[in-house]
Parts: C-alpha cells; structure tokens; sequence
C-alpha cells in the first residue's frame, strides 16, 4: 500500500511517497533498531553494575590496605568505578533514542501517521547527533592523551 504525504510547511505543494517498498525497508531498519538497542540497555545495565562493583571494592581494598602503594592502587578504583558508571549514562543516552526512533516508526507505519513518522526520524537524527557528539570528543580525547604522553616521554629522556 502506497501512502501519499503532504509537505504542508511551504507554499507550494510537495508530496512524498513512502511506497510498500520503503515501509518495508523502515520497518525492517526499525527492526534492527529495537535489537540494537535493547544491547545498549544491557551493555549500560552491565557498566553501571560493573561500576558499582569497583567503585564497592575499591572503597573496601583501600581500607584494608597496609603499605602506600597498594593504597594508591586501590584508592584510583573508586574513581575508576565512578567513570564506568558516567560512560554507561552517555551510553544509554544514543540507545534510548535508538529504540523510540524504532518503536515511532513502527507505530506510524502501521497507522499510516505523518506526525509519528517525523517522530521517530527527529529520534534517529538524535540518535547520529549524540553518537557524532561521542566520537569526536573520544578523537579529541584520544589525541590529547598521546599528545600528553608523547610530551612526558620527550620531557623525561631530555631530562634524564
């Protein structure tokens, strides 16, 4: 079943078809969208947990140690713990709007719905947004880190 939407935002009438083969083609990508993103769920569920459990250990070992340098070692899991935890946030955050792009969509195939179907596409286009958002920050990240340590190494070879 073909179905016709009208673009009523300009002054001249545009339409846009979204024929069988593309409600298709969009139920089957929000398809693999709710599968994509229930992995984001379990992978964020899993860091939070696993966050947990370091920052729950390491608060315990960096009791319990004796000698400073196990205290030091023990005293950065707690930390270590509390960063797994933001990064399970930011994570969630690209699959939340991964798996309303997918419910959105399939609803509004199935009720032939204008209104939906720019939902759930404004879902997507979040979706790429934030995952943009997160890989330029882990390039930049990652660049100033070897700059950082590039710089270290140089500094104590010429110091030494």
């Amino acid at each position: 079943m073909e179905t016709l939407i009208n673009n009523t935002e300009t002054e001249n009438t545009q339409n846009l078809l979204v024929t069988a083969e593309i409600q298709t083609y969009l139920r089957t990508a929000s398809s693999w969208a709710t599968f994509l993103a229930i992995l984001g769920f379990i992978g964020s569920f899993l860091m939070i947990l696993i966050g947990l459990a370091i920052t729950l250990i390491g608060g315990t070992l960096s009791s319990l140690s004796n000698t400073p340098d196990s205290a030091i070692g023990s005293a950065i899991l707690p930390y270590m713990g509390i960063f797994y935890i933001i990064i399970a946030v930011i994570y969630f955050l690209p699959a939340l709007y991964l798996f309303q792009f997918a419910e959105k969509t399939k609803k509004a195939i199935d009720n032939y719905n204008q209104e939906l179907l720019s939902a759930g596409l404004e879902k997507l286009k979040s979706t790429f947004k934030t995952l943009g958002i997160m890989t330029i920050t882990f390039i930049v990240i990652t660049i100033v880190g070897y700059g950082t340590l590039i710089a270290f190494m140089l500094q104590s070879k010429i110091l030494s």
